[in-house]
């Protein structure tokens, strides 16, 4: 994609002369690749940004719901702002953040269940994993598909304009994903007897 004074093509011709230098299987293969990349970095970003005490329920409902939505889908934006040629169908988001959730919900199941569980014995600890694998694993699902209608609004605007992605498009799917995470959590912290 050529810049300057000098005539060159536009982003939108860029697009359409390099997706037709890919093939599909590669296409595919890059977003399996963003999906098992995003679930990673959400683990790495919810460990290193977790506090302790006090400052652990303000992680916990504001901070921990937006590392991890952002994060879970950081293979896809790789994509859109690098790669977008890549990028053929909605299906695509969608794939990435339901794999990238699963990942993320998997590891952090087995934390739970294996090592915070332990710490503090449970009076029914199946249920408690069941929970989690159910309830705590369709959290993270349902709020990583969300976020990812946020991208697909972007992906279809610069297909559209025939400009570079806009991310600024995606910020309300990626805030109400947020919110109903942190919605979620806070209700986990101060009513946990119920969960």
């Amino acid at each position: 994609w050529e810049t300057g004074s000098a005539p060159g093509p536009t982003f939108g011709e860029w697009i359409t002369r390099k997706r037709h230098q890919v093939t599909p299987a590669g296409n595919l293969g890059y977003t399996l690749l963003a999906a098992l990349a995003g679930g990673p970095f959400a683990i790495l970003g919810a460990f290193l940004a977790g506090q302790q005490g006090a400052a652990m329920a303000v992680y916990v409902v504001l901070v921990g719901p937006i590392v991890e939505e952002l994060l879970k889908h950081s293979g896809m934006v790789f994509l859109l702002e690098r790669k977008p040629y890549r990028l053929f169908s909605a299906a695509q988001f969608v794939f990435a953040a339901t794999v990238s959730a699963l990942i993320f919900a998997t590891v952090e199941n087995l934390v739970y269940i294996h090592v915070y569980a332990l710490a503090s014995p449970l009076d029914h600890p199946a249920m408690f994993a069941e929970f989690r694998w159910t309830v705590c694993t369709a959290l993270h699902v349902s709020c990583s598909v969300i976020a990812s209608l946020g991208l697909i609004r972007v992906w279809h605007r610069m297909n559209e304009r025939g400009e570079p992605a806009d991310l600024a498009h995606a910020y309300p799917f990626f805030a109400i994903a947020m919110a109903l995470h942190g919605l979620y959590n806070g209700a986990a912290l101060f009513l946990g007897d119920l969960f």
